[in-house]
């Protein structure tokens, strides 16, 4: 089974999601679901909060 980390909160979110949605996966029904598996395509999705790039000047 294929696992793919997919971002819960942020920018990237909406985007990620409706492209996994055009692409046909399952989705998740409400947005406290962390974990979600869709049996049929053998995909288990992780919905994670991104963490800032150091990158992109953010200092933790």
């Amino acid at each position: 089974m294929l696992r793919i980390a997919v971002p819960n909160k942020g920018s990237l979110s909406g985007a990620a999601s409706a492209m996994l949605h055009e692409a046909g996966y399952q989705q998740r029904k409400e947005s406290k679901e962390l974990v979600l598996v869709d049996p049929e395509n053998e995909v288990e999705f992780f919905y994670l909060r991104p963490r800032p790039s150091r990158a992109a000047g953010h200092v933790r």
